[in-house]
């Protein structure tokens, strides 16, 4: 007995000892070599190998940002993963050497598996998908292989084999990543402008149609701002500040794009004013659809634009659900109140996730594409259309519906034209951008209004 405990002990140190030397010989060592003969440096190489170690499958990102090839990335995981699983597998002869318990349990798996011959003779090609679980993946197949007394060898090509297959796909998919995010991007836009112009539809009761519409002054206060003042503000920045065109055009068309859908929740009143936001955000929607095509045609080259195109998205995408949501509101208005803050919900998360897409994949470009002028200018529009607004609203109530309804400008217009009707990517992130420092600025000005409001607790 007492010669058996240190037998097992030398037994249990000679396997662990094994797999070390196998993890850094094939693992490590090897790698080096490799990278030391096609010039990759040694730093590079141990970087991908703790990637590797940590990350999995999921590494080849940390390689392409390094900016090995993919070749290299895949050889240096192929060998990492090598040495992996044949260590696991020592470790795992030397835990059975050392319990007596393991080696009971391991014969009664044994036993079990003895009873289906096809797991027995085929289970090792079930390393190549078991590489793929989350969870398991590279360091629980080999143990699974161990338990079932699977064949070593194909083991060990299988689990291997399964790891590259989903190391390559991770390669595959974060080369195009730009393009994935972009597709989000652009499915992000097209989601909020659908639902957020179904949410206006839903939010505007049928008795407060045509309401504030009957105001002539009103009317034509509206329509000067948002249709003639603030465009001729941004066409007079693009021009002073020299900004490139796809920048300018951006600009120029957030300048044209009235009727945000969500101005009722904007704003923030209630009672008379919280309809009024309602309605002048329907009727700006609805005129800026007829109204952009026209600037789009003075300001851009025909063989730039496709106009047909354009006017045909933007009544599918935009006049069509806000058209459904005002009768759905009108025949079913408890769906509507129901569904309407579901919708808006929806609207939020995909202009979030577009928001996110374009600035990952163009963050490097910003500062290029946009520049300080361009920042400069989005500002600048912003800070006036709020002022105007402000300016000529009259009562305290209108003045935060104009104010902040001039201030925030259709997204869904202007990203939906961005995406389906150019090809220069400028346009939308010119768009993007003017629409967050519009929102950003937006929240702080109501934040600081409802303070300036709230009533003084008495001295």
């Amino acid at each position: 007995m007492d010669e058996k405990g240190p037998r097992t002990g030398r037994l249990v140190l000679k396997k662990l000892s094994k797999a070390l030397l196998l993890f850094i010989g094939i693992g490590v060592v090897l790698p080096l070599l490799i990278g030391a003969v096609i010039g990759v440096s040694s730093a590079e190489i141990l970087a991908m190998v703790t990637s590797t170690l940590l990350l999995q499958a999921a590494a080849p990102p940390v390689g392409m940002a390094m900016g090995l090839s993919p070749a290299v990335i895949l050889v240096i995981m192929g060998c990492f993963a090598v040495g992996m699983v044949m260590a696991i597998f020592e470790i795992c002869d030397g835990l059975s050497a050392s319990s007596e318990k393991v080696r009971n349990w391991i014969d009664k798996v044994s036993k079990i598996s003895d009873k289906h011959p096809v797991i027995k003779k085929y289970g090792a090609i079930s390393c190549c998908f078991i590489a793929w679980i989350p969870g398991i993946g590279l360091y629980g197949t080999p143990v699974i292989a161990w338990v079932f007394k699977w064949k070593r060898l194909p083991s060990l090509i299988f689990t291997v084999s399964g790891f590259l297959i989903a190391a390559f796909f991770v390669l595959f998919f974060a080369s195009k990543i730009n393009e994935i995010l972009l597709f989000a991007s652009y499915t992000g836009i097209i989601i909020f402008a659908i639902t957020g112009m179904l949410a206006l539809g839903f939010s505007i009761p049928k008795k407060v149609l045509p309401g504030p519409l009957t105001d002539k002054k009103l009317v034509i206060l509206v329509l000067v701002i948002n249709f003639i003042v603030l465009p001729l503000v941004a066409y007079l920045l693009a021009t002073t500040l020299s900004l490139p065109p796809g920048i300018s055009v951006g600009l120029i068309l957030m300048a044209a794009a009235a009727g945000v859908p969500f101005l009722p929740r904007i704003v923030q009143v209630g009672g008379d004013n919280y309809s009024i936001a309602g309605v002048i955000a329907l009727f700006l929607t609805v005129l800026s659809v007829v109204y952009i095509p026209f600037i789009l045609y003075a300001l851009v080259p025909a063989g730039n634009l496709n106009l047909p195109v354009i006017i045909l998205v933007l009544l599918l995408l935009l006049v069509v659900p806000l058209a459904a949501g005002l009768m759905v509101r009108s025949k079913k208005e408890h769906a509507a109140v129901k569904f309407g803050p579901w919708l808006s919900k929806i609207s939020y998360a995909a202009i979030i996730v577009s928001f996110g897409a374009v600035f990952w994949v163009y963050f490097d470009e910003l500062q290029q594409m946009i520049g300080t002028k361009g920042l400069f200018a989005a500002i600048i529009l912003l800070l006036l259309a709020f002022g105007i607004g402000w300016l000529f609203g009259g009562s305290p109530g209108m003045k935060k519906v104009l104010a902040f309804g001039t201030a925030q400008r259709n997204l869904a217009i202007a990203g939906v034209i961005a995406v389906l009707g150019f090809t220069d990517h400028s346009i939308l992130v010119m768009v993007m951008v003017t629409g967050v420092i519009g929102m950003i600025m937006l929240i702080f000005f109501g934040k600081q209004i409802r303070k300036s409001e709230a009533p003084k607790a008495p001295e």
